[in-house]
């Protein structure tokens, strides 16, 4: 996420991918069934309730569903619920 100054993200195998911002906080992302095409959107939803905006977000918002290589549609997060897992760990 160039777009994003600041902004450390790393992804990791099995639907993993967390982000974090200095100041702000962070986001972890995890994807049961290991897909990597919900990540993303996922991300940006996270990254929103942080309270960061911008195009770069905008833009990654969606992702392209493939079928045979060609693009189907969009995959997008629906839904208000996200959750925050931290609350319970502590």
């Amino acid at each position: 996420m160039s777009g994003m100054h600041g902004l450390l993200v790393k992804d990791g195998a099995e639907g993993v991918l967390v982000a974090a911002m200095p100041a702000v906080g962070a986001v972890a992302v995890k994807i049961a069934d290991g897909s990597q095409r919900a990540r993303t959107p996922l991300l940006v939803a996270g990254l929103r309730r942080l309270g960061l905006a911008g195009r770069t977000l905008d833009d990654l918002a969606e992702s392209a569903v493939l079928g045979g290589g060609r693009p189907l549609g969009p995959f997008v997060r629906t839904g208000q619920r996200l959750e925050s897992q931290v609350d319970h760990l502590w």
